[in-house]
């Protein structure tokens, strides 16, 4: 049962981290290059699973579930 939430929070954390890395860089490096989504696959998404995964682990850690 303490899984979900750490999945939940990986998920989240992917999801919102390569749509804020696309955006971002689709915004700076349009005009010049149409492989602008790679900086959300690469960085920022990886990045934001590994935030939200300890965001719900500490969610676990924190409330007697």
């Amino acid at each position: 049962m303490k899984l979900l939430p750490i999945a939940l929070g990986g998920f989240a954390g992917l999801v919102a981290g390569y749509f804020a890395g696309a955006y971002v860089a689709c915004t700076w490096f349009y005009p010049t290059s149409n492989l602008c989504g790679i900086v959300g696959v690469f960085y920022t998404g990886p990045a934001g699973l590994v935030i939200g995964a300890i965001a719900g682990w500490w969610f676990t850690r924190s409330r007697k579930l």
